[in-house]
């Protein structure tokens, strides 16, 4: 028993000594995930063997982490330093913490390369990652436990990054970028170019590790919308996204179904900050646009008894909502997402917008330039679109439930691969870049 604890002393003493001589950055960054991955006896050999082929395969292995940070496709080189420092000793250090800091910084990358490490700007709200955590995990793990060689190594690094036609030829034009500017070395300014590049990139690979068959990806930076199934676009579309003074929010989440004939409830901000003043110069303006008062329970009141000059933006105890029908300015179709920011997709009844070549035009919502094409692929069981084509005014509100949620994603991808094949770098209209 004695024994035990000295030599338990002994692996803590030493541990803490070589995270005290290399620094904070130096410490576990996946502790818990490494030491499941070091029950692979065949990989800590490979950490902590003198043969040359252990060798080789450390000094590989530092290579790929090293390579992969210059390309920035990991965010950081992970204990690259301190593993040189390893590889530069007369004799091979096979001490725990050396063998958990070799298998810690193929576990780090091996999640970047996955699923990519996002900047706390690219997605505000995120329903879909809680699901697959657990799920990512276990892979992640899988493939690292099985790891046996060198070659081993390298094929299961590549396979983690996605095979999509878009994210392929982003990678390529990064790669030329790379040569062309030759500015990789550390301490070196990155072009905006480059760092756009990169951005796509990792929030590529974290769209396609869920490994969704289906889901729908809104470019802010882009104004356009794209259904994927398997992998690849099927439909690709114009929206109309927020003005920089009210942007779209990034997130991503789940649409459960379809609004037809929606009413439009307008958000408080609007109703108050833009309606108000023109409702109390002429009430019959709500009138004109089919829109009416509905009180704290639901029910519809006569606005012209109202005494508007009562209401302002500290005290308005009603809603507004627009009227079902062709004029609404939801259109005829609405994407029922669930976020906290009150957004969704949705038709319109302003259609000659799409033909403008900048479409920062809304208060946050994102308008669709074909929504009724949406709307059929993802309604399997058919949408009535020659019923919404009527243009029917005053119907009722229905809700068609999805056979399964589908994914949305809301993203402000500023460098994207279009129809034609062909390289496109988006203005940074929000301004999320400025240094």
């Amino acid at each position: 028993m004695r024994f035990l604890y000295v030599y338990r002393f002994l692996i803590f003493f030493t541990c803490c000594s070589l995270a005290t001589a290399w620094g904070q950055s130096d410490r576990l960054l996946f502790s818990v995930q490494t030491k499941r991955v070091a029950q692979n006896t065949k990989l800590v050999s490979l950490c902590t063997d003198a043969s040359p082929l252990a060798t080789k395969f450390r000094t590989a292995m530092v290579h790929q982490v090293d390579s992969l940070y210059r390309l920035r496709l990991i965010a950081r080189p992970y204990h690259v330093d301190a593993l040189k420092q390893l590889l530069a000793r007369p004799s091979v250090d096979t001490s725990l913490f050396s063998t958990y800091l070799f298998i810690d910084a193929l576990v780090a990358t091996s999640y970047d390369l996955f699923r990519g490490n996002l900047t706390a700007h690219a997605v505000g709200f995120d329903a879909v990652s809680t699901l697959y955590r657990n799920r990512d995990d276990s892979l992640i793990e899988a493939g690292l436990k099985g790891i046996a060689s060198e070659k081993q190594m390298i094929r299961w690094l590549s396979s983690l990054e996605p095979s999509n036609l878009d994210y392929v030829l982003i990678k390529k034009a990064l790669l030329a970028r790379q040569k062309k500017e030759s500015r990789f070395s550390e301490g070196s300014t990155l072009s905006d170019t480059l760092l756009n590049l990169q951005r796509s990139l990792q929030l590529y690979r974290w769209i396609f590790h869920f490994g969704l068959d289906q889901f729908v990806l809104v470019n802010i930076a882009a104004a356009r919308l794209d259904l994927y199934e398997n992998g690849s676009s099927v439909i690709d579309m114009r929206a109309i996204v927020g003005k920089p003074a009210t942007p779209t929010p990034r997130f991503a989440s789940f649409c459960k179904q379809l609004i037809l004939y929606p009413y439009w409830y307008v958000p408080a901000s609007i109703a108050i900050g833009e309606y108000l003043s023109k409702i109390k110069r002429n009430p019959g303006w709500l009138d004109q646009r089919n829109m009416q008062v509905v009180d704290a329970r639901g029910r519809v009141v006569d606005h012209h008894r109202l005494n508007w000059r009562d209401f302002h933006a500290g005290y308005f105890p009603y809603t507004i909502r627009q009227s079902t029908g062709c004029d609404n300015a939801l259109g005829v179709l609405k994407f029922d997402i669930e976020t906290p920011y009150g957004v969704y997709l949705h038709d319109t009844n302003h259609k000659s917008a799409f033909l403008q070549a900048s479409r920062f035009l809304s208060h946050g919502c994102i308008r669709l330039e074909e929504p009724l094409l949406l709307g059929s692929k993802l309604l399997r069981a058919g949408l009535d679109t020659a019923y919404l084509q009527s243009c029917y005014a005053d119907k009722k509100p229905v809700a068609r439930a999805l056979g399964q949620p589908v994914a949305v994603f809301c993203l402000y991808l500023p460098a994207t691969i279009d129809a034609e094949g062909q390289l496109r770098l988006h203005r940074d209209v929000y301004k999320l870049f400025v240094k």
